[in-house]
């Protein structure tokens, strides 16, 4: 949950860090984005095949992670710790909704493929 404990008069400022950001900065959010990767997993995990094979093929097919990724920049803004739970889990929630959002939009579409493989909508019907 976000909070403005600390801000003397209730507003959240930026850091103080510089833009664009460093390597070590863009290295905090690329193992960010593997535990984004590992909460996604995760959360998806299914004792049914069917749909570990499904969520399998969603989660691995690719994709720069850039919603997760605009979460943590955001967050790391505020806080010298975009590793957090809270950052993580929201980074998380919204990669899940836009891969939601994709496998909808293959079903409307009745699209074959998706980045160049078959989509979910033509592998599993």
């Amino acid at each position: 949950m976000w909070s403005l404990d600390g801000f003397t008069d209730g507003v959240p400022r930026m850091s103080s860090r510089s833009f664009p950001p460093g390597a070590s900065e863009l290295a905090s959010i690329s193992n960010s984005l593997e535990a984004v990767d590992s909460r996604l997993a995760e959360a998806c995990n299914s004792p049914v095949a069917f749909l570990r094979d499904l969520i399998d093929q969603l989660i691995s097919s690719g994709g720069k992670r850039l919603r997760p990724r605009l979460v943590l920049e955001a967050y790391s803004c505020y806080s010298n710790d975009p590793h957090s739970h809270e950052a993580l889990e929201v980074a998380t929630a919204a990669e899940l909704i836009h891969l939601a959002s994709l496998v909808h939009d293959d079903v409307i579409d009745d699209a074959e493929t998706r980045r160049g493989v078959a989509s979910i909508n033509a592998r599993f019907s």
